[in-house]
């Protein structure tokens, strides 16, 4: 079934997955279907961006800020994973967010991987020293990126407060390491 799922279009595994998270019941074969389908979309995604930034590395990294307990900047995960270190950081920054975006494709992999959401320790530079107990400040924005990440993996619900989901999975994060 690995083979079949392959050859399918990024649309069609979402819908599968979305379908699959949607069924009250799944048998074994569905479930495995489940969860290859969210493997293989965690490489492409991942494929997307190899060319800028190597996901392993930026687990990696973003694993060492869970242990640390701390926040870290979208320059400072980029700095730690990109491939050429003599590149612009403008060049980069371009590159973070969006649907096929580093962001989204660590969410992606977070989720592929039974990881916890690794992505919600990233803030704007300005928001490092806040800490990891002060939400986004997002007011105006129409949303949120992490937010809008995992509602379009299906992990989040439209309408989810932002502060709650984004501390939420902050704590999963700085739990993580120790369990």
């Amino acid at each position: 079934m690995t083979v079949y799922l392959s050859n399918r279009s990024d649309e069609a595994l979402d819908t599968l997955i979305r379908r699959s998270e949607a069924a009250p019941k799944l048998t074994p074969q569905q479930q495995e279907n489940l969860i290859a389908a969210k493997q293989i979309l965690a490489e492409r995604s991942a494929a997307k961006v190899k060319a800028h930034f190597h996901i392993p590395s930026a687990i990696a990294f973003l694993t060492s800020v869970a242990e640390e307990k701390r926040l870290c900047s979208y320059k400072e995960l980029a700095l730690a994973c990109i491939n050429d270190p003599k590149a612009e950081w403008s060049t980069y920054y371009r590159k973070i967010g969006g649907h096929n975006g580093l962001m989204q494709s660590i969410i992606r992999h977070c989720a592929a991987n039974g990881l916890p959401q690794l992505p919600s320790l990233v803030v704007r530079q300005n928001e490092v020293k806040l800490g990891p107990d002060v939400p986004p400040d997002r007011e105006g924005e129409a949303e949120y990126g992490f937010k809008r990440g995992m509602v379009d993996e299906g992990l989040a619900k439209h309408g989810v407060d932002t502060d709650v989901l984004v501390l939420e999975h902050r704590q999963a994060c700085f739990a993580w390491p120790e369990g």
